[in-house]
């Protein structure tokens, strides 16, 4: 006889190995407050900062997040470190677009 627990077991440890790291997505995260940099050679950056609004931990990088230029254009954001996130918590992030000729208006994730 097959016990139910030995079948549905493989089953709770995925789903709870998936859960706990999941990737960014603005399903996980809600974008808190935005500051955007610019220099004077056009360098362009912003500081983000993201709550976790998942129910478990999330990783979330720079890489997860595009810049929207004055002019439209989409650019991704520099490779940066990889951060967990808790549930609930915020982190800032300070994301890097490099040389642009047009400020960034938005940050999204992508």
């Amino acid at each position: 006889m097959i016990n139910l627990k030995t079948i549905l077991l493989p089953f709770i440890i995925a789903i709870s190995l998936i859960s706990t790291n999941a990737s960014a997505t603005a399903d996980n995260f809600e974008i808190v407050k935005i500051k955007t940099y610019e220099s004077k050679t056009g360098l362009r950056s912003a500081k983000v900062t993201v709550k976790n609004i998942h129910f478990f931990s999330s990783i979330i990088s720079s890489d997860d997040f595009v810049g929207i230029t004055a002019d439209g254009i989409k650019v991704r954001a520099k490779r940066g470190s990889s951060n967990r996130v808790e549930s609930k918590e915020t982190l800032t992030l300070m994301l890097n677009f490099q040389r642009q000729l047009y400020p960034i208006e938005e940050v999204e994730f992508y």
